[in-house]
């Protein structure tokens, strides 16, 4: 089916029901996966392809949102008819004022791999088996499960102010966890990006058995304040669990943000920098407009510390008479879109990580955590458990560390606790920071 007729046909049957405005949203996903439980075991190999609809309509500043998967014209139109229904009996929104009325377009590097839209299977068993055998070369650990999924999207937006242009893209996500033989746990790590670029899976599996040997043979630490390394991604996990809600502007608007009235406040550490940049080349969350049709664009949010910006759809910048920040992020095609960051990068540092380690003298060295989400955004209070961590002195490993809680508020260990920045980026969805050394972290058992 071609995604501009579905995008036009939708928009004709809104207007001819009596529609005020309408949106289309279309997306064609193709995808291929495959699954290993254990080393040279494959488990599953799937793929497929499926066109999703997302329809929002407005009757009377009466705003509805619906959609989902279709087979076909019938689909759309029944949908169309389904939402524009829901619309006529929603309760007013005095504060709607349209939908975005200036659709763009920014084109980026890196965005499409040639050898994923091929969406071959065998490509993802080539990992699979590379990853899989760098593994048995260590005889002390197992593979639990490794994964590996190519995507190639196809979107575009129409609505009744016009239309964007066929946004084409693909995607690589990759999972390995491993197990050293007689350990309760072991140690996990993914990969994403829009190309293969960056993906080296024998050196991203010798990385995952390296972890998983050094935090192995845990032994307990008594609760008190520590210095701390956090890697990395699990800083960028942080970030993404903490910061990103408190400054989508949504939450801003409904005082359920600590960053409400803070702009042009030093918030964080003079160490820090933060961008939010849509369009970044080869990163898992750019496209060339956001989930309603406003262009993708790079914005400094954090400069030195200070909070320049928050993060804004087409709703929530018409409360404030501020132009969109290209962030409108939609959870499914379905729903309807919200505030969000797109690729929030935490500028680095200069410092490698053996200097970081050595920096903190004694403490943690944190390399995964689990549980984040029992962190609450609205307050800034931070609480995980580490789940593979190191206790170092003098730079030296001593032993590892697990099942004990971090926590503390964010932006005081931001602000008044950053010892180091690591000049190593990476990330977890759509996150991306340095490795980073804290003061005085209060490590607690459970």
């Amino acid at each position: 089916m071609d995604l501009e007729y579905l995008a036009e046909h939708g928009l004709d049957l809104g207007k001819k029901l009596g529609a005020d405005e309408i949106e289309i949203y279309v997306v064609r996903s193709t995808s291929c996966e495959a699954r290993s439980l254990s080393s040279r075991r494959i488990e599953t190999i799937f793929g497929g392809s499926r066109i999703d609809i997302g329809v929002r309509i407005v009757v009377d500043k009466r705003v509805a949102v619906g959609g989902g998967s279709i087979s076909g014209v019938e689909d759309l139109e029944s949908i169309v008819r389904k939402v524009f229904e829901i619309a006529k009996h929603t309760p007013r929104d005095d504060k709607w004022r349209s939908l975005p009325t200036k659709l763009g377009f920014t084109l980026f590097d890196k965005a499409y791999d040639p050898k994923l839209a091929k969406n071959d299977p065998t490509v993802l068993l080539d990992m699979l088996d590379t990853m899989t055998s760098t593994v048995e070369k260590h005889r002390d650990i197992n593979v639990v499960r490794a994964v590996a999924r190519s995507y190639i999207i196809e979107r575009m937006i129409a609505n009744s102010y016009g239309r964007t242009n066929i946004d084409k893209h693909t995607a690589i996500e990759v999972f390995l966890a491993v197990r050293v033989s007689g350990e309760e746990s072991g140690f996990y790590d993914t990969f994403e990006a829009k190309t293969l670029e960056r993906f080296n899976p024998e050196a991203f599996a010798e990385n995952c058995c390296r972890l998983a040997k050094l935090t192995a043979h845990c032994r307990a630490v008594p609760t008190e304040r520590l210095n701390v390394v956090l890697i990395n991604k699990v800083f960028a996990s942080i970030a993404s669990t903490l910061l990103v809600p408190a400054l989508a502007a949504h939450n801003v608007q409904r005082e359920r943000s600590p960053l409400r009235g803070k702009l042009g406040e030093q918030v964080l550490s003079e160490d820090l920098s933060i961008v939010d940049d849509g369009a970044a080349p080869n990163l898992i969350n750019s496209k060339s407009f956001d989930d309603e049709g406003i262009a993708t664009q790079r914005k400094v949010v954090f400069d030195r510390g200070v909070l320049q910006t928050y993060l804004y759809d087409h709703y929530t910048s018409t409360i404030e008479n501020r132009e969109s920040t290209g962030n409108a992020v939609r959870r499914a095609v379905h729903e309807a879109p919200q505030p969000w960051s797109t690729n929030f990068i935490i500028l680095p540092g200069s410092e490698d990580l053996e200097k970081l380690v050595k920096t903190i003298g004694r403490g943690l060295v944190v390399y995964r955590t689990i549980g984040e989400w029992l962190s609450n955004p609205i307050n800034g209070l931070l609480n995980a458990t580490i789940s593979n961590a190191v206790y170092v002195e003098n730079g030296e490993v001593k032993h590892g560390v697990k099942g004990v809680i971090i926590c503390g508020n964010i932006y005081e260990l931001l602000k008044d606790k950053v010892m180091a920045l690591g000049n190593d980026v990476d990330g977890v969805e759509g996150c991306y920071a340095p490795s980073i050394a804290l003061r005085d972290v209060t490590i607690a058992k459970p």
